[in-house]
């Protein structure tokens, strides 16, 4: 969805230690922190793209494929 870089604004005092069975870390912050995972169909971010969007809008990706995957085949 994004690539291989992705600034993020991560403003969390809580974060993922221990990842999940068959979960995939797949987005870091520079701290560290866990900010995406994945697994399947399945993508969960810790950071806001909402508040982002404004200044670019690469992360509207994130929400169009999330769109895209909602959509009932015909």
């Amino acid at each position: 969805i994004f690539g291989s870089f992705l600034r993020v604004n991560s403003l969390h005092h809580q974060g993922v230690k221990t990842l999940g069975k068959g979960l995939i870390a797949s987005g870091y912050s520079d701290d560290g922190l866990i900010e995406a995972l994945e697994k399947d169909n399945i993508i969960a971010i810790q950071f806001h793209p909402e508040a982002l969007k404004e200044r670019d809008l690469t992360y509207l990706n994130l929400f169009k494929y999330f769109i895209d995957k909602c959509k009932i085949p015909t």
